[in-house]
């Protein structure tokens, strides 16, 4: 894990309850080398490619049904929050 990140989630029950992709979005996301994450208008992770492993160390299902402030390390959040 990259150093200054916060730690991996552990919220996978959001994920596995909502309905699967479809394989041309699978595809057109895998293609990337720029990690791809997309979310819901509350913060909630609904998708991400491969890249996103590799760039911060997560694994795309780790991540699926998260609130997207667990990507922000936290010493920024703390900065964020004051």
């Amino acid at each position: 894990m990259p150093a200054g990140l916060p730690s991996r989630p552990t919220n996978r029950a959001a994920a596995e309850a909502r309905p699967p992709p479809t394989k041309l979005g699978i595809a057109n996301r895998q293609a990337f080398l720029t990690p791809i994450i997309t979310m819901d208008e509350g913060g909630v992770l609904r998708s991400a490619n491969d890249s996103l492993e590799h760039v911060l160390g997560w694994t795309p299902v780790e991540l699926l049904g998260e609130n997207a402030t667990v990507l922000i390390p936290d010493a920024l959040m703390l900065q964020l929050a004051s």
